[in-house]
């Protein structure tokens, strides 16, 4: 992630260390669209013990698009569609053409499913419930109808 303290860092110590250690790719994310690197996402690849650019490109919509093999994931550099001018680096699995959530937004996702499984609980307890009252008002019908029945032995009727 790209920021005015970092850039040069980024782009010239850090890569340097992750190129001579063996770190398999490299890609930098500059929210800004490319004022700290020149542009949003740049990938690199090792090759023979050196980083060669990997192929990033830019959709009609602005968008800016990298494949990372390391991850089989694509990178994404995409501005808000809401008419804010904030950009976030996404991340969409190549099989499916589906966007990963975030960590935030798999957080909501897990307090959803756990919101709609309490509420499923409580409906399906509440349904219990219902069925155990229903059972003992038929089994109160059937024992009433039961004594009627005897009364009427018993009166002779």
């Amino acid at each position: 992630m790209a920021s005015v303290s970092t850039a040069h860092i980024d782009t010239g110590r850090k890569r340097a260390r992750y190129e001579s250690i063996g770190v398999g790719e490299y890609w930098r994310f500059d929210a800004t669209g490319g004022r700290y690197y020149g542009e949003p996402l740049v990938g690199e690849r090792l090759v023979d013990g050196r980083y060669e650019r990997m192929e990033v490109r830019r959709e009609l919509d602005g968008t800016v698009r990298g494949y990372s093999p390391t991850l089989d994931i694509y990178w994404v550099w995409e501005l808000q569609r809401d008419g804010d001018r904030e950009a976030y680096l996404r991340l969409y699995d190549p099989a499916t053409g589906r966007r990963l959530l975030s960590y935030t937004e798999l957080l909501e996702a897990r307090e959803a499913a756990r919101a709609t499984t309490a509420a499923y609980n409580r409906v399906a307890a509440a349904n219990d419930r219902a069925a155990a009252a229903d059972a003992r008002a038929d089994a109160a019908e059937a024992e009433n109808r039961s004594l009627r029945e005897q009364i009427r032995r018993l009166l002779g009727r």
